[in-house]
């Protein structure tokens, strides 16, 4: 029998979950990491794979982070407990502050049938009453602002 760790592994690597939460990680990860000054100057864009895309505001910086590339992930994966950064490309753009680690307003629509059936698939296969009511509602959560 499964424990509800590889459940919820193999459940959210079907569902995509897992590389979004990765990704929310090393965001939220990225102030702390690179400190006050470099934050100011970037903002990590885009997880894919395990290439984290990073903007910066202009050539110098983006020069300066090319030396400090291999600490930057050193620091972040092992701030993360795992390898999730194996490379780390930088580019020039607008670094804009005002999206600074803040949630974001996600619409969410209704559920189709088709979502509730996996769901419940899904949840079926958990005994415990109150973990089949988390992951119930993480389902529901994902899927409503996901399609």
């Amino acid at each position: 029998m499964d424990n509800i760790g590889d459940i919820l592994r193999r459940s959210f690597g079907r569902l995509g979950i897992d590389s979004k939460l990765r990704e929310y990680r090393v965001f939220r990860m990225w102030n702390a990491v690179v400190g006050e000054s470099i934050a100011g100057r970037t903002n990590p864009s885009r997880l894919i794979g395990k290439t984290l895309h990073v903007t910066v505001s202009s050539p110098p910086w983006m020069h300066e982070l090319q030396h400090l590339k291999e600490t930057i992930k050193r620091d972040l994966n092992k701030r993360l407990v795992e390898d999730a950064v194996s490379d780390i490309v930088f580019s020039v753009g607008k670094v804009d502050k005002k999206l600074e680690r803040t949630a974001v307003p996600v619409e969410h629509r209704p559920l189709s049938a088709s979502d509730m059936r996996f769901i419940e698939k899904t949840v079926s296969a958990v005994k415990d009453e109150g973990l089949q009511t988390l992951i119930l509602r993480t389902l529901e959560k994902y899927k409503s602002m996901t399609g």
